[in-house]
């Protein structure tokens, strides 16, 4: 195995930090630029999207102790692994649901009249 040092890219993300101001800067510039070509948008305005100014980034947010480390280990949004516990110890099934009887679709895009009476009757709200 091979050290290769700091990661500069990833997955088409540009890394790049400034330590002593203590500055992260993730960049899709390729991508963004690929896609503007493959569209012949070349003629966009960049914007800068910085993180918002009210939200702050700290050493201080990070765990200190391994009391506070347990602590959030028991929360269930803490922990790494705690969809992957729930589906072995059965709590949750894993069910592929075909986009034909998918009743979120009625929420989440445009569907026809046919599909949105569809979705009713997948949810139990609506008879046949």
């Amino acid at each position: 195995m091979k050290d290769l040092g700091a990661a500069r890219k990833i997955l088409g993300i540009k890394i790049s930090k400034q330590r002593g101001l203590k500055h992260l800067n993730l960049s899709h510039e390729t991508y963004h630029r690929k896609t503007r070509d493959k569209f012949d948008m070349k003629n966009l305005k960049p914007v800068s999207t910085p993180l918002a100014s009210h939200y702050k980034l700290s050493d201080e947010q990070s765990f200190n102790t391994v009391e506070e480390q347990l602590y959030m280990d028991g929360i269930s949004y803490g922990r790494k692994n705690f969809v992957r516990e729930k589906i072995s110890c059965g709590s949750v099934k894993v069910v592929k649901v075909s986009t034909g009887h998918n009743p979120s679709d009625m929420i989440t895009k445009v569907v026809l009249d046919i599909k949105f009476f569809h979705c009713l009757n997948l949810i139990q709200l609506m008879g046949d």
